[in-house]
């Protein structure tokens, strides 16, 4: 794995924690986007080490509301290049159910900053 993943995966690690601990609640859209990053972290991780992949959060099959804070769009704008890059560094090497697991959380996490509901979960991430 690459200097690169690897630092990549403590970022996202850490920017979760930032989200999850941005407010006093803990069931919000910042919530739900640090525990989406924390998972991606995990996800590199996994690769890095060629373990399992960890399990969804369970935050990927609830309904979130509201809008995320401005910190919050701050934080997931400077992840986001990042995670892009990570996936498809993942897709050509030949890690493709994690570049899906990364791609998922990409897609779960535009759908919070517009708003939307989340995607549904691909089914290459929800089998064994």
């Amino acid at each position: 794995m690459s200097a690169f993943l690897q630092k990549l995966a403590a970022s996202l690690g850490g920017a979760g924690n930032l989200l999850l601990n941005l407010d006093a609640n803990d069931v919000g859209p910042d919530d739900c986007a640090g525990h989406f990053l924390v998972y991606a972290g995990d996800v590199l991780v996994a690769v890095q080490t060629d373990g399992d992949l960890p399990p969804l959060p369970s935050q990927a099959s609830s309904a979130i509301t509201g809008k995320l804070s401005p910190d919050a769009r701050k934080i997931l704008t400077a992840v986001g290049v990042g995670l892009g890059v990570a996936q498809m560094t993942l897709a050509f090497t030949g890690k493709g159910k994690a570049a899906t697991a990364l791609k998922y959380v990409s897609q779960a996490l535009n759908a919070l900053a517009s708003g939307f509901a989340l995607p549904a979960t691909p089914a290459a991430l929800t089998t064994k």
